[in-house]
């Protein structure tokens, strides 16, 4: 399974996350002193905890902004179905109800311009004008236009047309009600991932802190961007020149965690 795209700002985080956790695997690396090294162990374990927290976040907005992309390419093509069905019953309707014989001495000669009022009351609008509702609306609007030709027994009801839009109507606000799902959903995943940010924003720089307060007890300062990569001169330099993240080592990476000690002591990836 190829890795899952992440919004550039979503890469970043990953990417810095990953290795400023595994930075600490071994906190020994930062302190021998107890306090501290349980301190930085407690900050890493959270922010491990955060990224995680904001990788399922992101790839859950992802899932759902590829189903809601495909509920609405669904619910287009139902649409022109629709309006295709439409089409189609107001040409029968023209051939077999308006396009009356003017010798037909049978038929009085106000008969056509009674049904063309009665099609224009009960199908008002052509399919040009149907063609700027939102596929909900066009949904409802053959569903009444249906109604409206069954409703008429002494005319357009006998061409047994109205199937065809109530059908069609009843197709379309079942893919349109899907869309809607799909739409209330990812919105909920956009909050969530942005929950999932501020929240993993929040840890990584406590985290920063915390690391940059005990390199500064020890007199150890220039060594924060070794634990902490937004802090590495090189890093920051690309960073302030452009290059996109996808070239930093490790971006291919973002989706292989660290595995972080349940003890919270050093660990051996291999």
């Amino acid at each position: 399974m190829p890795p899952i795209p992440y919004a550039a700002e979503d890469h970043r985080r990953l990417l810095e996350s990953n290795h400023d956790v595994r930075a600490l695997l071994d906190p020994n690396a930062l302190t021998d002193q107890d306090v501290w090294r349980q301190a930085a162990t407690q900050s890493r374990d959270e922010l491990a905890q955060a990224t995680q927290t904001l990788r399922s976040a992101a790839r859950a907005k992802t899932s759902e902004t590829t189903e809601t992309t495909a509920a609405r390419a669904e619910a287009l093509r139902h649409k022109g179905v629709a309006i295709a069905q439409y089409t189609w019953v107001r040409t029968q309707i023209s051939a077999r109800w308006l396009a009356i014989d003017p010798n037909d001495a049978t038929i009085a000669p106000s008969t056509f311009a009674n049904r063309d009022k009665q099609v224009q009351r009960i199908l008002p609008a052509p399919p040009s004008v149907l063609q700027n509702l939102s596929p909900s609306s066009l949904a409802e609007t053959l569903k009444n236009y249906g109604e409206g030709m069954a409703d008429d027994t002494e005319g357009l009801a006998t061409l047994d047309l109205h199937d065809r839009l109530l059908n069609a109507a009843a197709t379309l606000e079942e893919v349109a009600q899907r869309g809607t799902s799909e739409r209330n959903e990812d919105k909920l995943a956009t909050q969530a991932l942005q929950a999932a940010r501020d929240a993993f924003d929040r840890a990584h720089d406590a985290h920063k802190e915390q690391i940059s307060s005990i390199l500064t007890r020890f007199d150890r300062g220039a060594e924060l961007g070794r634990f902490i990569r937004a802090e590495d001169p090189a890093y920051k330099a690309r960073r302030s020149s452009g290059v996109p993240i996808t070239e930093e080592d490790g971006a291919g990476e973002v989706d292989t965690p660290p595995v972080v000690p349940d003890d919270g002591g050093e660990v051996d990836e291999g």
